[in-house]
């Protein structure tokens, strides 16, 4: 069972947590991932590993509801992300007119996912919390595909380390992602190989090339190794942050509900937060890994 008899276990009612939370619009998400969660702690002098389950009632308006029928991919968002970053989460999916048509359910709009769209030629994306700023990162599937779906009246701001940086004026496709990404303010892009990232300024775009190409990145420090130990390679949601991100109560509510639906009932003394959902029917696994504070592992995710 999930809650095991050899373990500490912990059940959340998000539900509750929901009830004391208002201005939810009728045509918005619901804030809560799931009705109900229940995991089994591992708990050690420096880490807390965590696994179970999260549950959502079928047609509730649960994060959860919109990865129904969609299969999780391989998480590579990491592979962008600096380690100045606060954090970043992302999401996977094999076919994006399935996320698209789920998110309908809680969206009143009129968009058309046309089959030349840019998300088509995606299966990841995500957002990548900076010192300042936000930057919406895409796994493609072809980026070259991918770059000849985007608007034909993009130009070529600039050129940084060899990475053409262009202009984003015209960003209807991104629309298409509202209740999980906000894209406003987003101004400009370029690709890093299979990468795609859009930010509002140049020098977010910039740190996020240089860090790139010096292998600055999460994928490679010690402590995101370590910390993927307790997570499985593919997931449909994975949310990995630093106490930053906690405090900085201005970032959109998805990483915030999940953070502090989970981390603030299992350590309050953290480095490092990272929690994972794998959507299975009708409800999902849940792993995760909460660093403590003390331990030289998160030295470098800052």
């Amino acid at each position: 069972s999930a809650a095991s008899t050899n373990k500490s276990a912990l059940f959340i009612n998000h539900s509750a947590l929901k009830s004391a939370k208002k201005n939810d619009s009728e045509n918005s998400l619901n804030r809560s991932i799931a009705e109900w969660s229940v995991l089994d702690l591992d708990l050690t002098s420096n880490k807390i590993n965590f696994n179970g389950i999260s549950v959502y009632n079928k047609d509730s308006k649960n994060i959860l509801e919109i990865f129904n029928e969609i299969q999780h991919q391989k998480n590579e968002l990491q592979n962008v992300v600096p380690v100045s970053a606060k954090g970043f989460y992302s999401f996977t999916y094999n076919d994006f007119k399935n996320v698209s048509a789920n998110l309908k359910k809680f969206k009143k709009d009129s968009l058309v996912l046309n089959d030349n769209e840019l998300l088509n030629f995606t299966k990841e994306a995500g957002v990548i919390y900076l010192k300042e700023n936000i930057a919406i990162a895409f796994n493609t599937t072809d980026a070259q595909l991918a770059s000849e779906s985007l608007p034909a009246s993009e130009h070529i701001l600039t050129e940084y380390r060899g990475i053409s940086i262009y202009s984003s004026s015209e960003q209807s496709y991104l629309k298409f992602l509202e209740s999980l990404i906000s894209s406003e303010g987003i101004k400009m892009y370029a690709f890093l190989d299979n990468f795609l990232v859009f930010t509002k300024n140049q020098s977010d775009l910039e740190l996020i090339i240089s860090n790139y190409q010096n292998n600055t990145i999460y994928s490679k420090q010690e402590s995101f190794i370590d910390l993927q130990t307790n997570l499985a390679e593919s997931s449909s949601l994975l949310l990995v942050s630093t106490p930053k991100l906690k405090l900085d109560r201005e970032n959109d509510w998805l990483a915030f509900q999940i953070q502090q639906d989970y981390s603030k009932y299992l350590s309050t003394d953290y480095n490092y937060s990272a929690i994972q959902f794998v959507k299975s029917e009708g409800f999902a696994h849940v792993h995760g890994s909460i660093g403590k504070n003390g331990t030289s592992v998160n030295n470098n995710i800052q």
